[in-house]
């Protein structure tokens, strides 16, 4: 028997800066994942190697956050939650000797 264990956190973002004929504003766009992974694999004999695991995933997502002299109505954060199992026996069905 043995186990897999992944903890992962990816940050993407970048800014926008804009200053020109007297406007001064910046754009924020960001996505942040965390994720979590468990996987553990089993041999009940040489014929079968059974898995399984699971996968979790927290999404945040921020479009395009706008701040600026200018009025301009900005999309909201979204946050989703993005989850998985899963089970697969491989399994040998003839001699792999010939």
């Amino acid at each position: 028997m043995f186990s897999n264990t992944s903890f992962i956190f990816s940050d993407y973002n970048y800014n926008i800066n804009i200053n020109t004929f007297g406007l001064n504003a910046t754009i924020h766009s960001e996505i942040r994942d965390f994720n979590v992974k468990e996987e553990v694999s089993f041999f009940p004999n040489p014929k079968n190697s059974i898995r399984i695991g699971l996968n979790s995933i927290y999404h945040t997502i921020i479009p395009g956050e706008y701040k600026g002299d200018v009025s301009v109505a900005s999309r909201p954060w979204s946050r989703s939650w993005e989850n998985a199992l899963y089970a697969n026996n491989s399994w040998k069905a003839g001699d792999s000797s010939i």
